[in-house]
């Protein structure tokens, strides 16, 4: 439920969590410069960061954009793709000029490999057959698309094998691989567990009008299912790894289970709302993206709200209160990890963190969430153990999206960018720093190329 359904159905909010939190000063706030990168026709899905200059956003008007995020400029656009491309992959490139490989995966039934550098297409692969939803790079950089089927693949694009999963309904939408190389994976309310295995066949040949049986023998890779795990209440929205001995998946309903990477037995549960579907099945405390920290916390966007759980302590450190004014869709953590940016469905992106004078701190923090509460690792403990660790406040808001923000990812160096359904993808920046750099590019490219200085 929402802040005004709340407002006005209860007669006034009552309780401090029911209230949004407002900023009246905004001078904590890092992003004060924002550059609008247009080119996209539809809503933009996702923006990933290639390096700390460019990045690549995909749009449902089935193309994907690399920009550079310093300039502000275009520097290749895809257009292979017939339909929205729905997954992105980086792989190490051998051969190509690229240091990386592009992958994009698309409702079109075809999987797409790009050197971006050069916006070309090098590679069409159409064995997939069925709309892609997902892709996971595996250590031996081979890699896996999920949808209907499952499909492994070798780095050149070869495909190896196909795992048919004919009794399941729904397309497999997340995967992760967790320890010894297992592939987690989830369909609706399901989960399975998958693994590489390699077989070894042997060849029978002929010589002239001889018979002989070789000694030749072929190492096949199959994909074949380790363990079905038993399904959820509601359907799976989002899975996230948190360490080698433990991944987490949230749900439809709100419920957050960390499973064990060894046994795939449920070692935790946080929130169990009892009426998850809401007054109007509007399912109001959904859990719509996770992220890990230090391989101890949990961040999840629960509804409107965020939470923070100690997965070592077993404990919330930050109960889910309501942080926009409707659902929250993605998390990141930006400026150094010292701010929590929350994208919601409201068109605002929210900054959290903790006031304090970071520029007279002398105290060098290594860790996610050291960074986050600016506290050291024993300072935090010792603070939840007495129950007085600080709540993150709200820092800074970024409003320029004319709709809903479907993510926002820390480009580094004080720069954020964020996509949305008004088809825009924004690069937010510290002014301060751009002028510097500003003035440093003048200074090479004009006066000295000019020998002014």
């Amino acid at each position: 439920m929402s802040f005004l359904q709340r407002l006005f159905k209860g007669g006034g909010a009552t309780k401090k969590e029911d209230f949004v939190p407002t900023i009246e000063n905004e001078e904590d706030n890092p992003y004060t410069e924002l550059t609008l990168l247009q080119h996209h026709t539809d809503i933009v899905r996702q923006v990933f960061v290639i390096d700390r200059r460019r990045c690549l956003s995909v749009a449902d008007d089935n193309s994907a954009v690399i920009w550079d995020l310093l300039l502000g400029i275009k520097v290749a656009v895809l257009t292979s793709h017939t339909r929205p491309i729905t997954c992105i992959l980086l792989i190490k490139s051998k051969v190509h000029s690229s240091p990386y490989t592009l992958v994009t995966g698309s409702s079109d039934k075809q999987i797409k490999v790009w050197d971006y550098e050069q916006g070309l297409c090098l590679q069409t692969i159409t064995e997939h057959n069925t709309s892609v939803k997902c892709l996971l790079l595996l250590q031996n950089e081979c890699f896996i698309s999920g949808g209907e089927k499952l499909h492994l693949w070798s780095p050149d694009g070869i495909l190896l094998d196909t795992y048919d999963r004919v009794k399941e309904e729904a397309d497999v939408k997340y995967m992760i691989i967790v320890r010894n190389e297992k592939i987690v994976a989830t369909s609706n309310r399901e989960i399975f567990v998958f693994h590489v295995v390699a077989r070894q066949c042997y060849v029978v040949f002929h010589v002239v009008a001889r018979q002989c049986y070789g000694d030749t023998d072929d190492i096949k890779q199959e994909l074949a299912l380790f363990l079905t795990i038993p399904q959820r209440r509601e359907a799976i929205k989002c899975l996230v790894n948190i360490s080698e001995t433990m991944f987490a998946i949230g749900c439809l309903d709100g419920c957050i289970y960390v499973l064990s990477s060894e046994t795939y037995q449920t070692i935790l549960q946080f929130t169990s709302p009892e009426k998850y579907k809401g007054d109007h099945s509007d399912y109001p405390y959904s859990i719509q993206d996770m992220i890990s920290a230090d391989q101890r916390f949990l961040v999840a966007a629960v509804g409107s709200g965020f939470a923070i759980f100690d997965i070592k302590m077993k404990k919330i450190i930050c109960k889910p209160h309501i942080s926009h004014f409707s659902k929250i869709l993605h998390l990141t953590f930006v400026c150094n990890q010292t701010l929590l940016a929350t994208s919601s469905e409201d068109g605002s992106i929210r900054l959290w963190g903790q006031i304090a004078d970071r520029q007279h701190d002398t105290q060098v923090f290594h860790g996610v969430m050291e960074r986050f509460f600016n506290k050291s690792f024993g300072a935090i403990d010792n603070d939840m153990k007495s129950n007085s660790l600080p709540e993150p406040v709200l820092i800074g808001e970024c409003l320029a999206h004319s709709g809903a923000v479907n993510m926002a990812v820390d480009g580094g160096d004080d720069v954020m960018v964020s996509c949305g359904v008004d088809g825009l993808v924004i690069c937010w920046k510290n002014a301060e720093l751009q002028k510097i750099k500003r003035n440093q590019i003048f200074q090479k490219e004009v006066l000295m190329g000019s020998g002014i200085v």
